[in-house]
């Protein structure tokens, strides 16, 4: 993905995979990374931000509103 912009943050990582798989789902290209800083218990847990093509982006956020 060229121009990436984050669409949502999920509270974890097992959250961000499921709205990444819905996203999939629908023809959109998905990735997640950690927000913010380095987690203080290492590679596990914390936020992560849901990035999608700046072109997919309106449809994807609009699905995420949508997903539970």
């Amino acid at each position: 993905m060229a121009d990436v912009v984050a669409v949502a943050t999920a509270p974890n990582e097992a959250i961000a995979e499921m709205w990444c798989s819905v996203l999939r789902a629908h023809g959109i290209e998905c990735a997640h990374k950690r927000a913010g800083g380095a987690f203080p218990y290492g590679a596990v847990g914390g936020e992560r931000l849901i990035l999608v093509s700046e072109q997919d982006a309106e449809r994807a956020g609009a699905l995420l509103e949508t997903s539970p």
